[in-house]
Protein backbone atom coordinates (compact mmCIF):
# COMPACT_ATOMS: atom_id res chain seq x y z
CA UNK A 1 0.00 0.00 0.00
CA UNK A 2 1.52 3.37 -1.01
CA UNK A 3 2.24 5.94 1.67
CA UNK A 4 0.08 9.03 1.84
CA UNK A 5 1.54 12.47 1.27
CA UNK A 6 1.01 13.25 4.97
CA UNK A 7 2.88 10.11 6.04
CA UNK A 8 5.72 10.87 3.65
CA UNK A 9 5.93 14.47 4.90
CA UNK A 10 5.92 13.32 8.54
CA UNK A 11 8.67 10.77 7.83
CA UNK A 12 10.69 13.36 5.93
CA UNK A 13 10.33 15.81 8.83
CA UNK A 14 11.52 13.20 11.36
CA UNK A 15 14.53 12.36 9.19
CA UNK A 16 15.42 16.02 8.67
CA UNK A 17 14.94 16.80 12.36
CA UNK A 18 17.16 13.86 13.25
CA UNK A 19 19.85 15.33 11.03
CA UNK A 20 19.45 18.77 12.64
CA UNK A 21 19.45 17.66 16.29
CA UNK A 22 23.24 17.21 16.53
CA UNK A 23 23.60 20.91 15.70
CA UNK A 24 21.59 21.81 18.78
CA UNK A 25 23.05 19.15 21.10
CA UNK A 26 26.66 19.90 20.20
CA UNK A 27 26.11 23.68 20.29
CA UNK A 28 24.42 23.45 23.68
CA UNK A 29 26.96 20.92 24.95
CA UNK A 30 30.00 23.03 24.19
CA UNK A 31 28.89 25.51 26.85
CA UNK A 32 29.26 22.72 29.45
CA UNK A 33 32.29 20.97 27.99
CA UNK A 34 35.55 21.06 29.95
CA UNK A 35 38.07 23.33 28.23
CA UNK A 36 40.33 20.40 27.41
CA UNK A 37 37.65 18.98 25.07
CA UNK A 38 36.48 22.26 23.50
CA UNK A 39 38.62 21.88 20.38
CA UNK A 40 37.40 18.32 19.79
CA UNK A 41 33.74 19.27 20.23
CA UNK A 42 34.05 22.32 18.00
CA UNK A 43 35.77 20.31 15.25
CA UNK A 44 33.04 17.68 15.59
CA UNK A 45 30.46 20.41 15.02
CA UNK A 46 32.38 21.86 12.08
CA UNK A 47 32.81 18.46 10.43
CA UNK A 48 29.16 17.55 10.91
CA UNK A 49 28.09 20.91 9.55
CA UNK A 50 30.21 20.54 6.43
CA UNK A 51 28.92 16.99 5.91
CA UNK A 52 25.27 17.98 6.22
CA UNK A 53 25.80 20.99 4.00
CA UNK A 54 27.26 18.69 1.36
CA UNK A 55 24.11 16.59 1.56
CA UNK A 56 21.92 19.68 1.25
CA UNK A 57 23.76 20.90 -1.85
CA UNK A 58 23.54 17.35 -3.18
CA UNK A 59 19.75 17.59 -3.19
CA UNK A 60 20.06 20.68 -5.37
CA UNK A 61 22.36 18.75 -7.68
CA UNK A 62 19.94 15.81 -7.86
CA UNK A 63 16.94 18.03 -8.51
CA UNK A 64 18.82 19.88 -11.24
CA UNK A 65 19.71 16.65 -13.02
CA UNK A 66 16.04 15.66 -13.20
CA UNK A 67 14.86 19.07 -14.39
CA UNK A 68 13.80 19.38 -18.03
CA UNK A 69 14.81 23.06 -17.92
CA UNK A 70 18.39 23.17 -19.25
CA UNK A 71 19.04 26.77 -18.14
CA UNK A 72 17.78 26.04 -14.61
CA UNK A 73 19.94 22.92 -14.51
CA UNK A 74 23.12 24.82 -15.33
CA UNK A 75 22.37 27.64 -12.84
CA UNK A 76 21.54 25.14 -10.11
CA UNK A 77 24.59 22.96 -10.69
CA UNK A 78 26.84 26.01 -10.66
CA UNK A 79 25.35 27.38 -7.44
CA UNK A 80 25.52 23.93 -5.78
CA UNK A 81 29.18 23.55 -6.74
CA UNK A 82 30.11 27.05 -5.56
CA UNK A 83 28.33 26.55 -2.23
CA UNK A 84 29.88 23.12 -1.74
CA UNK A 85 33.36 24.52 -2.39
CA UNK A 86 32.70 27.41 0.01
CA UNK A 87 31.64 24.95 2.74
CA UNK A 88 34.71 22.81 2.08
CA UNK A 89 36.89 25.92 2.33
CA UNK A 90 35.17 26.83 5.61
CA UNK A 91 35.90 23.39 7.02
CA UNK A 92 39.55 23.55 5.96
CA UNK A 93 39.99 27.08 7.33
CA UNK A 94 38.36 26.03 10.60
CA UNK A 95 40.68 23.05 10.95
CA UNK A 96 43.89 24.76 9.89
CA UNK A 97 43.55 28.34 11.08
CA UNK A 98 40.80 28.90 13.64
CA UNK A 99 37.45 27.29 14.34
CA UNK A 100 35.76 30.70 14.43
CA UNK A 101 36.76 31.37 10.82
CA UNK A 102 35.31 28.04 9.71
CA UNK A 103 32.09 28.68 11.63
CA UNK A 104 31.68 32.09 10.01
CA UNK A 105 32.13 30.66 6.50
CA UNK A 106 29.77 27.73 7.12
CA UNK A 107 27.17 30.01 8.70
CA UNK A 108 27.36 32.15 5.57
CA UNK A 109 26.86 29.05 3.43
CA UNK A 110 23.70 28.12 5.35
CA UNK A 111 22.45 31.70 4.99
CA UNK A 112 23.04 31.56 1.22
CA UNK A 113 21.48 28.13 0.71
CA UNK A 114 17.83 29.33 0.67
CA UNK A 115 18.80 31.98 -1.88
CA UNK A 116 20.43 29.33 -4.06
CA UNK A 117 17.29 27.20 -3.81
CA UNK A 118 15.12 30.13 -4.89
CA UNK A 119 17.63 30.99 -7.62
CA UNK A 120 17.40 27.41 -8.90
CA UNK A 121 13.64 27.74 -9.41
CA UNK A 122 13.21 23.96 -9.31
CA UNK A 123 9.81 22.45 -8.61
CA UNK A 124 10.41 21.25 -5.05
CA UNK A 125 7.18 20.24 -3.30
CA UNK A 126 5.79 22.99 -1.05
CA UNK A 127 5.92 20.75 2.04
CA UNK A 128 9.57 19.98 1.36
CA UNK A 129 10.46 23.66 1.00
CA UNK A 130 8.73 24.43 4.30
CA UNK A 131 10.52 21.59 6.11
CA UNK A 132 13.85 22.56 4.61
CA UNK A 133 13.33 26.14 5.80
CA UNK A 134 12.53 24.97 9.34
CA UNK A 135 15.55 22.68 9.48
CA UNK A 136 17.82 25.39 8.07
CA UNK A 137 16.60 27.66 10.90
CA UNK A 138 17.56 25.01 13.50
CA UNK A 139 20.97 24.57 11.88
CA UNK A 140 21.58 28.32 11.85
CA UNK A 141 20.58 28.52 15.53
CA UNK A 142 23.24 25.91 16.28
CA UNK A 143 25.81 27.88 14.34
CA UNK A 144 24.91 31.10 16.12
CA UNK A 145 25.22 29.37 19.48
CA UNK A 146 28.68 28.09 18.54
CA UNK A 147 29.72 31.51 17.25
CA UNK A 148 28.44 33.05 20.47
CA UNK A 149 30.46 30.62 22.53
CA UNK A 150 33.71 31.45 20.74
CA UNK A 151 33.06 35.19 20.69
CA UNK A 152 32.25 35.25 24.42
CA UNK A 153 34.93 32.88 25.64
CA UNK A 154 37.70 34.00 23.29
Amino acid sequence: MPASAETTTATLFRMMLGGALPFITIAAGIWFTPAVYTEFVSLLFLGYSATIFTFMTGTLWGAALTSPNYAATNKTLLSAIVLFLAALLGFILGCLLHILLGLIVLTGCYLLLPLAERFAALPFPTAYKKLRSQINFIVLAGHLAMLGYFLLTG
